[in-house]
């Protein structure tokens, strides 16, 4: 057990941060959080409707146990000011419950679809 109380993240929130971190440095394009939120083929204000509401939520939830810290991030590309990019701050995520398994939890592949699966 890791002796604090993880957010409630929703199986969406979960789904995404576990996506982020596995991406390059972990982190994605507003494109890759499109897909995983499956709305790729939404509208492009519903896109950025959904991505906006998730990770608003996220780190709300976040914010609550890490002292207003927030888990992920957004940066507009200094070359083209459209394009955004999403991380997951991993000193954020490391260092708000001193390091204790947090990043290995996020990591390690989807535990209810293995039990679903058994």
């Amino acid at each position: 057990a890791i002796g604090i109380s993880l957010p409630e993240f929703s199986s969406m929130e979960e789904v995404l941060i576990r996506a982020i971190l596995s991406g390059k440095d972990a982190s994605m394009t507003a494109e890759e959080v499109n897909t995983v939120l499956g709305t790729s083929s939404k509208g492009i204000d519903l896109q950025r409707k959904v991505r906006s509401e998730v990770i608003k939520s996220i780190n709300s939830k976040w914010g609550k146990v890490s002292n207003g810290g927030r888990l992920v991030q957004s940066t507009r590309n200094a070359e083209d000011k459209r394009m955004i990019t999403y991380r997951v701050d991993i000193t954020e995520l490391s260092d708000s419950f001193q390091g204790r398994g947090l990043i290995q939890y996020f990591s390690a592949p989807d535990i209810s679809a293995s039990a679903a699966q058994a």
